[in-house]
């Protein structure tokens, strides 16, 4: 009944997992990102903020 209901989730519980290794790019970005938010009081950007710097309001 649930693939009935939501075919997504079935599709994203059935997916198999991501075993490509991370790139050196792929790294420097992640590293890149937890220093931003250790910076930013381990907060995000909201997601109004977000969307007015990407001009999509």
């Amino acid at each position: 009944m649930e693939t009935i209901v939501d075919p997504v989730a079935t599709a994203l519980r059935n997916a198999p997992l991501d075993d490509e290794p991370e790139t050196d790019e792929e790294k420097t970005a992640m590293s890149e990102a937890r220093q931003w938010l250790r910076n930013n009081g381990g907060k995000g950007i909201p997601h109004a903020e977000a969307m007015r710097r990407l001009g999509l309001e």
